[in-house]
């Protein structure tokens, strides 16, 4: 009997050990599992974008998942919508129309917020940003009467003085007369007109081996480039959307500019007559740009795509400023996991339970023997 008593604690202690230690093993388990086998989704954000140009106005909305990719949330263009009415050039100036385009960018706004679910209203930002395009060059010895050798021949128009200067685009001069009127008489030269343009940017000032302009650093071009928003407009206006070359496009650009404006009128239909006079312009602007300030030349002036959108979003600044502040903007997680709190907890606490019960055990076992 005496041989059989602590055979029979040696029993007890060892089921006691393997219970803890499967208790202790479980409990590990358990919770390896449920922090390991989780999951994360993560939901769709969103973020409009207001494109406050000079001409016009656009609201985009932009869409990506919630899940970054080297901190940058993957957007796509979800909806866009123009608004009816002036840009921001010209407002400030005729209070009726100035009303016209605020409710042109309320219709848009409501569009835009209907394409959001409605759980993301109040965390879906809104972006605004503006520019301003100097879209017409003059001259005149006759202080009310204009010559503009941008404007095409056959394009006459009065205009009063506060729709040139009550903008945030332009200053006002000292003897400023906002009911002054203008007669705007085009006279095409494109020569004259690209003198003009070039007069806006500072090619002389370089500190470096080459600049572009204003005495910023421009280093050689090489590689394919995309060039996008009115760069494409105005190619698209010169027949010359994708690639082309670089004596094509002077040369189509010179042709457009002395072509008539009813001819002009006529040919492209298409463009809105308050955008097609000043298109002429737009294009010896985006020609200097390139070639004066880039620097592209005839063997790289091919690498330039004009295109104006990717994967059926719309390439602009807009899209690179959603980009920028999507790195910002925090997301959504939703952590799925394989077992839900309560079947989590009831383990833990099973586990936990038979963990303490048996280290009780083992110290009373122990306890016995060595007294």
């Amino acid at each position: 009997m005496a041989s059989k008593q602590p055979m029979g604690y040696k029993c007890r202690i060892a089921v006691v050990l393997l219970v803890l230690l499967a208790s202790i093993a479980a409990l590990v388990a358990v919770a390896v599992i449920q922090d390991t086998w989780s999951s994360k989704e993560y939901s769709i954000e969103y973020g409009i974008v207001i494109d406050s140009g000079s001409s016009r106005s656009t609201v985009f909305l932009y869409e990506w998942p919630g899940e970054k990719q080297n901190e940058t949330g993957v957007v796509t263009e979800k909806e866009n919508c123009r608004v009816a009415g002036n840009g921001i050039s010209e407002m400030n100036v005729d209070p009726e129309k100035d009303a016209q385009s605020w409710k042109g960018f309320q219709t848009c706004m409501d569009k835009i917020i209907k394409a959001i679910p409605a759980e993301k209203h109040k965390t879906t930002p809104y972006l605004s940003g503006s520019y301003c395009w100097d879209e017409t060059a003059t001259e005149s010895s006759n202080p009310a009467y204009i010559v503009n050798p941008c404007y095409p021949e056959g394009y006459n128009t009065t205009i009063k003085a506060s729709s040139i200067y009550d903008s945030e685009c332009t200053e006002k001069p000292k003897d400023y007369n906002p009911d002054k009127e203008f007669l705007m008489v085009g006279e095409p030269d494109s020569e004259k007109c690209r003198s003009i343009v070039k007069s806006i940017f500072d090619f002389k000032t370089c500190n470096s081996t080459q600049c572009s302009f204003d005495g910023v650093e421009q280093p050689p071009v090489t590689g394919d480039f995309m060039a996008y928003a009115g760069f494409f407009f105005i190619a698209r206006a010169l027949n010359l959307v994708g690639t082309s070359q670089m004596d094509q496009f002077n040369t189509s650009l010179t042709e457009f500019c002395n072509t008539n404006w009813t001819v002009l009128r006529k040919e492209k239909n298409w463009i809105s007559e308050r955008y097609l006079r000043t298109y002429c312009h737009g294009a010896h602007y985006v020609f200097t740009l390139l070639t004066d300030g880039y620097k592209f030349e005839k063997e790289t002036w091919p690498n330039i795509n004009f295109e104006k959108q990717v994967r059926n979003t719309s390439i602009g600044w807009s899209l690179g400023y959603m980009l920028t502040m999507s790195n910002m903007i925090p997301s959504e997680v939703k952590y799925t996991y394989p077992m839900t709190n309560p079947v989590f907890a009831g383990l833990i606490f099973l586990f936990s339970a038979l963990t303490i019960i048996t280290v009780v055990l083992v110290f009373i076992i122990l306890i016995r023997i060595c007294y």
